[in-house]
């Protein structure tokens, strides 16, 4: 959901389209980011009631802190979202992983590098 000044209202739309299967399943509404996310996405989330939680990515499959999270988790606070949690992506030696250079870090490590 990186959003600019020339792309919000379009972000918005998709981001509510992608998210409208949450307002009939909950009696709550909110959302679940694996990409970063601004102050103007999450006043047009909040202007659409979406804005009950947020569940921010802060470590990714390949390995690595998810370094748009800190920002966004500000962002999302800064526009009234009280309820704000993180969720690790693990990173997990597999075959494909190892082919492809990523190297994995014990799942403890991975917990302590995602911490904000």
């Amino acid at each position: 959901m990186m959003v600019n000044r020339a792309g919000s209202a379009l972000t918005c739309a998709l981001s509510l389209f992608a998210f409208g299967s949450l307002a009939t399943a909950a009696a709550s509404n909110g959302v679940d980011l694996s990409v970063a996310g601004d102050a103007t996405a999450f006043a047009c989330l909040a202007a659409n009631n979406y804005s009950s939680f947020a569940i921010v990515r802060v470590y990714r499959s390949t390995g690595q802190v998810d370094t748009n999270a800190p920002q966004t988790i500000i962002a999302a606070a800064a526009s009234g979202i009280a309820d704000l949690s993180g969720y690790i992506f693990p990173c997990v030696s597999t075959p494909h992983h190892n082919a492809t250079g990523v190297t994995c870090l014990e799942p403890a490590a991975q917990v302590g590098d995602a911490t904000l």
